[in-house]
């Protein structure tokens, strides 16, 4: 500690004692006080440190002033009103507080010299540890922001591919749903047609079957008439209706 700034802080003190004293004079009731109220100060004294005095202040409902108590109190009343005794009351008042300032502000001022400058450089240390956690939470809050903003980029590029997906996902069915009614008339046209034809097939087998049936039947009665029929006219009049009737079926 700089013995300078001691000699300095302790003649402030010493200045400040004496200042306190010739201002205020003690903490105590004066002199000339106690010369003259001297017994009936005693007196309040005695009162006011009494166990019952104390429980009336605290509980006056619980504790009413009676009997000598009753003149106890209106006694002391009577005593603190005195305008002497509250210009007592009041300096030393005074004196403490000014000593307590006086006592803070050396005491202050001799820590102040004992610890300042490592008090100096804590407090340097810690207003930049203080200004490091700003700035990293200042750092941390930036990095936040921007993988917020990068989140909120890549959610809006996924809604924008999602959209597109659906939409291509939409096309693509609505082309199978296309293709897959095209191939069900398509079907449906292939299976009337084969229909037709498996009908058209039957009809000519059976239109097939009813001429040779027919053939076979005039075959016949051609052969029964070439036998009952021997004369060469009307074997030829019989091939010319055989061939006519050939003609016909076919």
């Amino acid at each position: 500690m700089n013995k300078q700034f001691l000699w300095t802080v302790t003649a402030i003190y010493a200045a400040g004692m004496l200042l306190g004293v010739l201002l205020f004079h003690s903490p105590s009731m004066s002199k000339g006080y106690m010369e003259k109220y001297g017994a009936e100060h005693e007196r309040y004294l005695k009162i006011f440190k009494s166990e019952m005095f104390k429980a009336y202040e605290e509980r006056p409902d619980l504790y009413p002033p009676q009997g000598h108590f009753k003149e106890d109190v209106e006694f002391v009343e009577h005593y603190v009103s005195r305008p002497e005794f509250i210009a007592e009351e009041h300096r030393i008042f005074w004196f403490v507080e000014f000593m307590k300032v006086l006592n803070s502000g050396v005491f202050i001022a001799y820590l102040a010299g004992l610890i300042g400058k490592p008090m100096l450089k804590f407090l340097d240390d810690s207003i930049q540890q203080i200004k490091s956690s700003f700035e990293e939470a200042a750092k941390a809050r930036r990095e936040a922001q921007e993988k917020r903003a990068a989140a909120q980029a890549k959610m809006s590029e996924w809604s924008a591919k999602e959209a597109k997906i659906q939409e291509e996902s939409e096309s693509t069915v609505a082309r199978h749903l296309a293709k897959i009614h095209e191939e069900a008339e398509n079907a449906q046209a292939l299976l009337k047609k084969q229909t037709e034809d498996r009908k058209q097939a039957e009809l000519y087998v059976a239109a097939r079957a009813i001429k040779t049936e027919l053939v076979n039947e005039a075959l016949r009665k051609l052969e029964e008439r070439y036998k009952n029929e021997l004369t060469l006219e009307k074997l030829n009049s019989n091939v010319d209706r055989f061939t006519t009737l050939m003609d016909r079926l076919s």
